[in-house]
């Protein structure tokens, strides 16, 4: 883009009455991006940026900031993407966010594209590992983005843990914060909430045998100890009951 005598008088006048170096540094961004498109900046193996927004990458593999930055970039050499279309890679890899590696389809399109990809169980093609940069050979077109689960467990974003007591056994255990966790397991997790039933929906009963009190949550117990619901069967049958309820 050519400036006229009039464009670049005015920004002349800016600069002049420009009262802070970030304000001067803004017009020469102003300057760069008239006269030539942004381009997509890789910082790193998690973050892009393009026309002054930051993106980061998220588990599948795309660069986000509230949009995708494939759709942003699109939009912004081609207009706005039509209602029920999507951005597809031309070479799988989402890392490429350059306008020439893109094509834009309808949403059947796009999955009939990778559902092709997904039937060619032979033929191969050659990858590479998004976190490691190792190439690697696979048969599922454009769906690997890591050479291996462990790259794949290295690349995703750490996730914040807290150490946490056993509400049951008592033992220290990890886990994710924000999270109401309060056993270290199911096993822990159950044997906990019989627990806190058998507290408050207990009642007292007398034992059929012994006549002893004894507390149960159980509606139909009527012995306080398997001991003593045996001796009552044998006292009567001749033989322990299994069937009989008791606390």
């Amino acid at each position: 883009m050519k400036f006229t005598p009039e464009v670049v008088a005015a920004l002349q006048v800016l600069r002049n009455n420009a009262e802070s170096d970030f304000e001067r540094h803004r017009l020469d961004v102003l300057e760069r991006d008239l006269t030539e498109p942004p381009a997509v900046e890789v910082i790193d193996d998690k973050h892009q940026r393009f026309n002054g927004v930051t993106y980061l990458k998220d588990r599948q593999g795309h660069f986000t900031a509230g949009r995708g930055i494939h759709r942003t970039v699109w939009a912004y050499y081609n207009g706005e993407i039509p209602d029920g279309c999507e951005i597809h890679h031309l070479d799988g890899n989402k890392a490429n966010n350059n306008v020439e590696n893109f094509q834009c389809m309808t949403h059947n399109e796009h999955m009939k594209l990778h559902a092709k990809y997904r039937r060619i169980p032979q033929q191969e093609k050659t990858f590479i590992c998004q976190y490691c940069g190792k190439e690697f050979v696979a048969k599922n077109l454009g769906h690997n983005l890591y050479c291996s689960a462990k790259c794949f467990e290295k690349a995703r974003p750490p996730r914040n843990t807290t150490t946490k007591i056993c509400a049951w056994c008592g033992q220290p255990f990890e886990a994710p914060t924000g999270k109401k966790n309060p056993c270290c397991s199911i096993s822990c997790g159950k044997k906990l909430a019989w627990e806190k039933r058998r507290q408050t929906q207990s009642q007292t009963k007398i034992c059929k045998f012994c006549g002893k009190e004894f507390s149960s949550a159980a509606t139909n117990a009527v012995f306080c100890s398997k001991s003593c619901q045996n001796k009552h069967w044998k006292k009567n049958h001749g033989n322990p009951n299994p069937r009989k309820r008791h606390a």
